[in-house]
């Protein structure tokens, strides 16, 4: 699965569970966004402002910049940069300072900053930014979440569809590390638990299957084949692993 693919997967189910990742990563999201609103995501608003990125084979592509409402009796509204970041980057830290000022400086409005880590537990998670030179001095410090903070169980015991898009991200880093046969078990435990939570109607059971199955990717055609029969049985409806390309 190329690396840019897998990322490109990962952003758009961070966006239809958009919700789901605010309640996540923001405590009392409820009462703070107007998750009844619609969010609007600005890519090309971010394209505008860091078009250097793009222009140099930068990875753009996997950052999220959403507009979102308040639950605070006006229509204020303020912006919710998430960052998606796999492999190092020694000058993160920095850019993430460079989102945040163009940001501000474009549009005037408050700016909360989430930096998503999917690499493995060593991973380095900066936090901040930090500059000084005689006697000026700049921290800028921004949210972060790496998919190892919680495990597999507390994941599983969340009952939330965003920690399931975590879980499958951990699943992810398992490519090429064990058997197929191993690895469908593994990628069975995710779809499991949000089948049976009985909570999501067919149509989008089908479009985390398919996120599920792309992300999680096996080659073996008779393996594949096994994992939609399981999920059949599961859904006891025709077979969801398929034909739906909707993003999830």
């Amino acid at each position: 699965m190329p690396r840019r693919k897998n990322d490109t997967l990962l952003k758009n189910a961070f966006e239809e569970a958009f919700p789901h990742l605010l309640r996540f990563c923001f405590e009392n999201a409820d009462d703070i966004f107007d998750t009844g609103k619609d969010f609007v995501f600005m890519d090309k608003e971010l394209s505008e402002l860091f078009p250097e990125l793009e222009n140099h084979g930068g990875n753009r592509f996997v950052d999220m910049l959403a507009k979102v409402f308040l639950k605070n009796g006006k229509e204020e509204w303020i912006l919710v940069h998430v960052e998606i970041q796999g492999a190092g980057d020694k000058d993160f830290a920095e850019r993430m300072f460079q989102y945040w000022y163009r940001i501000y400086d474009r549009y005037k409005v408050n700016v909360t900053a989430l930096a998503v880590f999917t690499e493995g537990k060593n991973q380095k998670r900066p936090d901040r930014f930090y500059k000084s030179f005689l006697g000026t001095e700049l921290s800028y410090k921004y949210n972060t979440y790496h998919i190892f903070d919680h495990s597999e169980a507390g994941l599983l015991a969340m009952d939330s569809p965003f920690a399931l898009i975590v879980l499958a991200a951990q699943k992810a880093l398992l490519m090429g590390k064990m058997p197929e046969e191993e690895l469908n078990r593994e990628r069975l435990t995710v779809a499991k638990a949000l089948i049976n939570s009985r909570k999501y109607n067919h149509a989008r059971i089908s479009r985390f299957l398919y996120f599920l199955k792309q992300f999680v990717y096996i080659e073996d055609p008779k393996i594949n084949r096994n994992f939609d029969k399981k999920v059949d049985i599961l859904t006891g409806k025709h077979n969801t692993g398929k034909g739906n390309r909707k993003r999830y």
